[in-house]
């Protein structure tokens, strides 16, 4: 869960699992993917995709909360049936790009 702070130019957000404050462009936007019929939790890279979205910071540690014991409550929150199987790998990518 995070929370968004309007602070002057800048959108900010409170990644819940690690209580810190990030300008939301440097945080993963995880969103619900349809892929024939099926929606499963994805990251959306872009952080534009429409439609209900949750975040994490760029923390593994962050990341595992968020994808191992908290993934029931997100798959619940975006109204998915399930987390993408590639979700940890592409999250690896994005922390490599953004390195």
């Amino acid at each position: 869960k995070v929370s968004m702070v309007r602070r002057g130019d800048v959108s900010e957000g409170r990644w819940e699992g690690c209580r810190s404050r990030f300008a939301r462009e440097t945080l993963v936007r995880f969103t619900v993917h349809d892929a024939d019929g099926v929606r499963l939790v994805a990251i959306d890279p872009s952080g534009r995709c429409t439609g209900r979205g949750a975040y994490t910071c760029l923390n593994h540690e962050c990341f595992n909360r968020a994808a191992g014991r908290k993934a029931k409550a997100l798959v619940r929150r975006l109204g998915a049936t399930g987390v993408h199987p590639d979700l940890e790998s592409e999250f690896a990518r994005l922390l490599e790009s953004r390195g």
